[in-house]
C-alpha cells in the first residue's frame, strides 16, 4: 500500500524553526543552511517561501505583530471605563516586556530597529506616545 503524504505547511516549520534557532543562537550566527537542517526542508525550498532570511525574520514580526495586536483589541473592547485607559497602557507595556524578551537574543541593533519600528507602527494607534523616542 503507497504510504499517504501529509501536506506539510513549509512556511510555519520555517518560521517556527527561525524563531527557535534566533532565540537560541542569535540572528546574526543563524543562517539559512542552519534552518534549512533544523526543519528538515531543502535549502532550495526555503528560498521558494522567502527571499532572504531578513525576510523570516519579517514574518516573524509580522506574525507576533498580528497576535499581539488581536489580543489587544479583545482586551480592550472588552473593558470598561474608566478602566479602558489604564487596560491599554499596561496591555502596552506587556507587548513592549514582550518583545524586549522576544529579542533579546538578537544582537545586531539594524535588526533590533527594523523589530522596534515594525512594532510601533502596528501599535501606535493603542498607546498616546507622550516620549519623542517612539515617533515614527
Amino acid at each position: 500500500m503507497a504510504r499517504k503524504k501529509i501536506p506539510i505547511d513549509r512556511r510555519r516549520l520555517l518560521i517556527d524553526g527561525a524563531r527557535e534557532l534566533f532565540g537560541r543562537y542569535g540572528f546574526e550566527k543563524t543562517t539559512v543552511d542552519d534552518i534549512a537542517r533544523h526543519t528538515g526542508i531543502g535549502k532550495g525550498s526555503v528560498y521558494l517561501e522567502f527571499k532572504t532570511k531578513e525576510d523570516i525574520l519579517i514574518a516573524i514580526i509580522d506574525e507576533f505583530a498580528h497576535h499581539m495586536h488581536t489580543y489587544m483589541d479583545q482586551c480592550v473592547s472588552e473593558a470598561r471605563a474608566p478602566y479602558l485607559k489604564s487596560l491599554g497602557e499596561m496591555l502596552f507595556g506587556l507587548v513592549m516586556s514582550i518583545h524586549e524578551t522576544a529579542t533579546s537574543n538578537i544582537h545586531t541593533p539594524e535588526v533590533m530597529m527594523l523589530t522596534h519600528r515594525k512594532l510601533m507602527k502596528e501599535f501606535s494607534h493603542h498607546h498616546e506616545f507622550k516620549d519623542s523616542r517612539f515617533k515614527l
